[in-house]
């Protein structure tokens, strides 16, 4: 006796959490593809199998799209990140590997830095979505801030200055080298970024 299994029936919330996802997904190949500015709603919408009112029914406009879809991805980078420092190993190798992870390259990781570029210069120009940006990019200094405090903790270290003026560097350094690995097809990236966190590490003092 053949029993045919019926698919489960997704909840109104699950329902529209995959189409909050299908979104975001056909918008961050449509966005890397034709730049913010040459991107329209319809686009997405269509891209990802939509109307136009499935999208407005999940975001108010395309910069809040463009503002979630770069807080996904780097939230999903740090974790990433957060999680690397967590595993055993040493200060050295586990700041290569973050540098590899950060700086790598790639289609999808050019797509993903492309995105995040596009976000600033609208947010240049848009002072509500710069206060956006600026809080989002709060929560990234304080959570890698953290990660240096822990770190230098754990090797038993002070660091040469405060954990947040150190963050905004480390972050700084590595969008400046991402920008130039855009443009620049020298792959400097990985051992730039691996020196300038080596060279912070050690910078630092013994803790007394």
């Amino acid at each position: 006796m053949n029993v045919t299994t019926q698919p489960k029936r997704l909840s109104q919330a699950e329902r529209r959490a995959q189409t909050r996802e299908r979104l975001l997904e056909a918008a961050a190949e449509v966005l890397a593809e034709r730049g913010y500015l040459g991107t329209s709603v319809d686009a997405i919408a269509e891209k990802a199998g939509y109307t136009k009112g499935a999208f407005y029914a999940n975001f108010a406009h395309k910069e809040e799209l463009l503002m979630a879809l770069v807080e996904r991805q780097c939230d999903q980078q740090l974790a990433a990140v957060e999680e690397l420092f967590a595993e055993p190993g040493s200060l050295e190798e586990r700041l290569r590997r973050a540098s590899e992870l950060i700086m790598a390259e790639g289609e999808e990781q050019r797509r993903r830095h492309l995105l995040y570029f596009e976000l600033w210069i609208q947010a240049m120009r848009d002072p509500e979505l710069r206060r956006r940006y600026a809080d989002f990019n709060e929560e990234i200094r304080t959570r890698v801030a953290d990660l240096l405090e822990e770190e230098a903790a754990h090797q038993g270290l002070r660091l040469p200055a405060p954990s947040r003026q150190l963050a905004s560097a480390v972050l700084g350094a590595g969008d400046g080298l991402i920008l130039q690995q855009l443009v620049d097809p020298a792959p400097v990236g990985v051992d730039a970024f691996a020196t300038i966190l080596k060279l912070l590490f050690q910078s630092a003092k013994a803790s007394t």
